[in-house]
C-alpha cells in the first residue's frame, strides 16, 4: 500500500506477521522522469504489418521506468517495463507516434516528440494472370506477360 502526501513524502507500508502496519519506505522527493525523446523505429510502412518502436527515458532519482505509447490512430499501449513494443495500423494515413514515461512513485514525464509514422495500403498479393500464347510447338520459345 502507498500514501502520497502533496507535496510531501511517499511512504509505502507493508504489514508484519502480526497484521500491524509497519512503513517500509520514505521517499521524501519524487522527481519525474525525463521527457522521452521520439520514439525510434521505422518512418514508412503497410497498413496490417507490425513494426517495433522505441521509447528511452531515465529518472533522475534512479526510480524504474514504465513507458506508454500513444500510436496515433486512437490506441495506446498498456504500461510495460518494456521500452520495446509493437504495434499495427488498419488505415492508410500519417501518424504521430509518442511515448510517456513513468517512475514507480507515479510520476509522469511528458510526451515525447512526433516519430512521424506514413503507412500506405499493401500491394496486391498476387499478379493478374500470365498474358501470351496458349498453345504452341515443341522447341519454339514463346514469351509472356504478367499484369
Amino acid at each position: 500500500m502507498k500514501a502520497k502526501y502533496e507535496n510531501g513524502p511517499v511512504i509505502e507500508y507493508t504489514y508484519d506477521n502480526a497484521g500491524n502496519l509497519l512503513p517500509r519506505k520514505v521517499v521524501e522527493s519524487n522527481e519525474a522522469p525525463v521527457v522521452p525523446g521520439a520514439p525510434t523505429g521505422r518512418g514508412r510502412g503497410k497498413k496490417g504489418i507490425v513494426y517495433k518502436f522505441t521509447g528511452s527515458a531515465s529518472d533522475p532519482d534512479g526510480d524504474p521506468v514504465k513507458y506508454r505509447f500513444n500510436w496515433g490512430d486512437g490506441a495506446r499501449s498498456r504500461w510495460s517495463s518494456r521500452s520495446s513494443l509493437r504495434h499495427k495500423w488498419s488505415e492508410p494515413g500519417a501518424y504521430c507516434v509518442k511515448v510517456l514515461a513513468r517512475d514507480d512513485n507515479g510520476a509522469l514525464s511528458g510526451w515525447s516528440p512526433c516519430k512521424d509514422v506514413v503507412i500506405t495500403s499493401r500491394p496486391p498479393l498476387l499478379a493478374g494472370p500470365p498474358t501470351g500464347a496458349s498453345r504452341g510447338k515443341t522447341g519454339v520459345r514463346y514469351g509472356c506477360n504478367q499484369k
